[in-house]
Formats: C-alpha cells, structure tokens, sequence
C-alpha cells in the first residue's frame, strides 16, 4: 500500500507541476547546448571515389559479386600501402602521424558506388591535408591495380593462346608458324615466364577485377565552419538529465511545502 501510495502521490505532483519538469528539461538541454559551443571544435573534409563496372568486360554480374567489386575497392583504399604513402606525404606537410593516430582521425563510407573518405580534425588545415592526399593516393592506387588487373587480364589470354598452339602442335603433329614441334623448347619456355608474368599482375592488381572503374568524384574542401557533430545527443542528454532531476525535486514535496504555505 505505501508504494502504491508514493507512486500516486508522484504523479498527481507531476500532473499539477508539470511546467516544472518542462523548465528543467529546457534548463538541461540549453546547458548540452552550452556545452558544446563551449568544447574543442570539430573540422571535417571529405573526398568521394565513384567505382564503377564495365559489364561489356566483365559480362553479367550478380548482386554479390558487384558488392564484392565495391568492397575491394575499399580494401584497396584502406590499405596499409595506401595510408603508409598518405602518413609519408603528411610528414612533407609538417603533420607527423602514425597509422593508429591517423584511423583515430579517418573513417571511410560506402554509399552505394561510392567511397566516402573522411577526416575529422580540431584543426581545419590538417582535416583538409590529410583528406586531399588520402582522396589522391587512394584513387593513383586504384588506377595502378586496375592497370595490373588489365594486364593480368591480358597475359592470361596470351597465356591460354600459347596452351591451345602447344595442344595442336603434340596432338595434330607438325603445323605451321610458332606452333610447329621443332619450337616446342621455345614454347613451354614462352609459357612459364608468361604464367610468372600473369601471376604478378594478379598479385599487384590487389584483387581488382578487369573491367573496374573509378573517378575522382570529388576532392576535400577546406572547411571554414566545424561541424555540428554530436550536439543533438548533448542535448539530449541534459534535457533527460534535467527531466530527471525535477522529478527528484518533486518527490522531495518541496512544492506540497509552497502550496500548504501560500494557502497558510
């Protein structure tokens, strides 16, 4: 019964002063607002890569193996080889890192064809920097492995070409041109350096496929405001914190207290 009774007595409080909850959530929402004009600011650049597929190379597709193109693109742009060249060419800019600072700082976005690359800095220039060589290193390395992959591509239609000439010429017997017997050491030497070949244009291309594309679809801007990044949540937060802290000052009856002595 007493329980029941406090928690009755509780809302007939929060019923008949509820301007005092409302007062104490704007209290504490204006102070989360307060708070965050207050702290450190935030300054983000952004840089954006378009990946795209030339299905007259790479033939139908299904819905997975277009993700799996997409996502090592993004492979390719987090890398250790593309951020250990961006984090050297930041030292040149008078902005020392190392690689666990910098992912501190760094984030990627996928959004359906593209890559967001994303730096978050209190210091505008460094965001801008750090956002403008890792958008042009990470699109210089896509360009390279799609090279290596076209190679790659290339080399293994060679390579089967040679197969086919060596089959004819131990099956059908003596033909002629390059095929014929008399060059079959030339051959098989022609196949083993071309598979070599083949096999580190596969390994540079980083698992691109033939047929990739990827266009620099925007480079970072310096950003001359911070973001608004996390306010909503401060104040949300001290709304609630205030919330809460009236209906604290409510069950202590302090205004049962005010009433009784005003009709007193």
């Amino acid at each position: 019964m007493e329980q029941g009774y406090l928690i009755d007595v509780s809302f007939k409080r929060s019923i008949r002063d509820w301007w005092i909850l409302v007062l104490a959530a704007l209290i504490g929402a204006g102070v989360g607002w307060i708070i965050f004009h207050y702290r450190t600011p935030v300054y983000q650049a952004v840089g954006v890569l378009s990946v795209g597929i030339d299905f007259t190379r790479t033939g139908s597709l299904t819905d997975i193996e277009e993700d799996q193109v997409l996502g090592i693109a993004g492979d390719v742009l987090a890398s250790p080889a593309v951020i250990s060249s961006v984090l050297q060419k930041a030292e040149v800019e008078q902005i020392p890192l190392d690689e666990e600072t910098f992912w501190k700082f760094a984030s990627t976005d996928r959004r359906q064809n593209q890559w967001v690359l994303t730096i978050r800095h209190t210091d505008a220039r460094t965001a801008a920097v750090l956002a403008e060589l890792w958008t042009r290193e990470g699109y210089a390395q896509l360009m390279t492995a799609i090279a290596h992959a076209e190679n790659a591509s290339h080399l293994q239609r060679y390579l089967d070409s040679l197969e086919s000439c060596l089959q004819r010429a131990t099956v059908f017997g003596p033909v002629s041109g390059y095929c014929d017997l008399e060059n079959l050491e030339g051959l098989l030497e022609e196949l083993s350096d071309t598979g070599k070949k083949a096999a580190e244009e596969k390994i540079s291309s980083q698992g691109i496929l033939p047929g990739t594309t990827v266009l620099l679809a925007s480079l970072p801007e310096m950003p001359d405001q911070p973001i608004v990044f996390r306010r909503g949540e401060l104040m949300l937060v001290g709304s609630l914190a205030g919330f809460l802290l009236g209906v604290l000052v409510l069950a202590t009856g302090w205004t049962d207290r005010f009433y009784s002595h005003r009709l007193s």
